[in-house]
């Protein structure tokens, strides 16, 4: 099982450029990634691997996102949750970091599609966050036997206030 980041959290984290501060107003803001399989070093997602989408500061609320791919792979699904940026494996200090914080269902990323996250109550919309948290999406197999499809793209936006 590895980690790796989308092409926006790589910039995002670079010395001397820090999280945005929080929306006072609690309007609504969109943020984007894209997340290319072939961005993964070795080669190939593995199951289980952790891609780490967007750095969210303490105090932001996750209201859900969307998700746009191409198609991955034959029994290829992700899910979408929460870890904790201090690396202490909590995303509140108390409860484990969550792969799975907001989808109660996989979704499939066999065929080309899109799917929203996070839109219903039992998902945890407008979940504050209590400390700095990556948002998450993690690569599962359900047969475990075959590789996503190399050079696809999954492209995507969570709303936060």
């Amino acid at each position: 099982m590895a980690t790796y980041n989308s092409e926006q959290l790589a910039a995002f984290v670079a010395p001397n450029y820090g999280p945005q501060e929080r929306n006072r107003a609690d309007a609504l803001r969109r943020e984007s990634w894209t997340y290319n399989t072939t961005d993964d070093p070795t080669g190939a997602i593995a199951e289980f691997d952790t891609i780490r989408l967007k750095l969210l500061p303490k105090g932001t609320r996750i209201w859900g996102g969307k998700l746009f791919f191409e198609a991955i792979g034959s029994n290829q699904v992700v899910d979408f949750g929460l870890e904790g940026a201090d690396g202490d494996g909590t995303y509140d200090g108390t409860n484990s970091d969550d792969p799975d914080f907001f989808t109660t269902a996989q979704v499939a990323v066999a065929a080309a599609g899109e799917a929203e996250f996070g839109v219903l109550q039992e998902d945890n919309p407008g979940y504050e966050l209590v400390k700095d948290c990556y948002l998450t999406m993690t690569h599962e197999d359900t047969a475990s036997t075959n590789a996503p499809a190399s050079d696809k793209d999954i492209d995507g936006y969570v709303d936060i206030s």
